[in-house]
């Protein structure tokens, strides 16, 4: 139902059957191991009740000596920092995980190093999350799918690689790690790499083909119910739009991503659209909306940089 509801753009109803689905299933398995739980409230988006399981499993997990258990749950509660904006948090978690993979020789040493370049992304140290994507396709396993704790394929790391090319200024060398990420994709980073297609060609100021691929991304993302990236290539179409001066079509994909962004809470995002509602206003002039999201944006990106604590990395 939460997926027939989704897909349907009904989002509230979506999450209303989502997590009724998990709360019985919570309340029916008392005999779940904690891990199980928190992966559950992970699921849900309830990153601090997930953050108490964890850690209760990560105690039971160093208790037994079993280490790749440790690393699993040292990498969770890392993901669940990571949602709560908390990147330094996630940086510790990631590289106490990475240690103990390496130390037992696991497979699943690159889903943290793709992690790691996932927290430096977003902190804007793109050399070093290139780093880590790159050390992380070098020591990619034999198999093109990693199983465990999470489930990456090499089409991720080519994206979070990608991405940092782009953000570096390299734009035809981002847009041939998203056509090979294209190339090798599984249905789980089909939405990503068709958004990533679309920031490609938006940075070589090709806004028509930009456009095709959000659309794509965007059908993708909500019929695999990934609402994260749905809201991703919506923010961008609407970026795109205003770039083509068309505003009134800017206008229907930034509220369409703020009403996914109020029925999932979604964290670190709104400011985006705020702040691009405010800008396709403000090219037409109508200089009071345009301060309302303009303001609307700042005070988001206020309370997440009151939540980033970084230190020497």
């Amino acid at each position: 139902l939460a997926n027939c509801y989704y897909s349907l753009g009904q989002y509230h109803e979506a999450m209303e059957y989502l997590t009724r689905a998990n709360s019985r299933f919570v309340v029916g398995h008392g005999d779940l191991a904690p891990r199980e739980i928190g992966n559950l409230y992970k699921a849900l988006n309830s990153y601090e009740i997930a953050i108490q399981y964890y850690e209760e499993s990560l105690a039971n997990s160093r208790e037994a000596g079993a280490q790749e258990d440790e690393a699993d749950d040292l990498a969770s509660i890392g993901e669940c920092w990571f949602g709560l904006n908390y990147y330094q948090k996630s940086i510790e978690y990631f590289k106490a995980s990475l240690s103990i993979y390496e130390d037992v020789a696991s497979d699943r040493a690159v889903l943290e190093l793709k992690n790691l370049g996932d927290c430096y992304y977003t902190l804007g140290l793109y050399e070093d999350a290139l780093d880590c994507y790159t050390k992380a396709l070098q020591a990619w396993p034999v198999s093109p799918f990693i199983g465990g704790r999470g489930f990456l394929g090499r089409s991720t790391v080519l994206i979070g690689s990608s991405r940092c090319l782009l953000a570096l200024g390299y734009h035809y060398a981002a847009l041939d790690y998203a056509m090979e990420a294209r190339e090798t994709i599984h249905v789980i980073d089909e939405a990503q790499a068709l958004d990533l297609l679309g920031d490609s060609y938006r940075a070589l100021h090709a806004y028509g083909p930009a456009v095709k691929y959000y659309i794509q991304a965007i059908g993708a993302a909500k019929e695999h119910f990934d609402p994260n990236s749905q809201v991703s290539s919506l923010i961008a179409l609407g970026d795109c739009y205003v770039l083509l001066e068309q505003y009134e079509e800017a206008d229907q994909a930034y509220k369409q991503a703020l009403v996914i962004i109020g029925a999932t809470g979604i964290l670190g995002t709104q400011w985006k659209a705020h702040w691009g509602l405010g800008r396709a206003y403000w090219k037409q002039g109508k200089l009071d909306s345009a301060k309302t999201y303009y303001e609307q944006a700042i005070a988001e990106v206020e309370g997440i940089r009151s939540r980033i604590k970084v230190e020497k990395l």
